[in-house]
């Protein structure tokens, strides 16, 4: 089963822990600071697109940021 809830929390992990600004990968993700931040707070879900660029960006597995897995 998925859990996302831990998207928008593991979102902003990894931004965090790689040094990068909001601007700096609203930027790489080609869509508006404003939408990025309301991904990073859960009051919005990218869209299928947008989430593959992010599990791209950091290089992570997409189980891992919708939830399925914790590894």
């Amino acid at each position: 089963m998925y859990d996302y809830s831990k998207f928008p929390q593991r979102v902003k992990l990894f931004r965090i822990e790689n040094n990068k600004t909001q601007q700096e990968v609203s930027d790489f993700l080609e869509i508006s600071k404003r939408a990025y931040q309301k991904i990073e707070s859960g009051n919005s879900y990218p869209s299928f697109e947008t989430l593959i660029k992010v599990v791209e960006y950091y290089n992570v597995s997409l189980d891992y940021f919708v939830g399925r897995t914790d590894d």
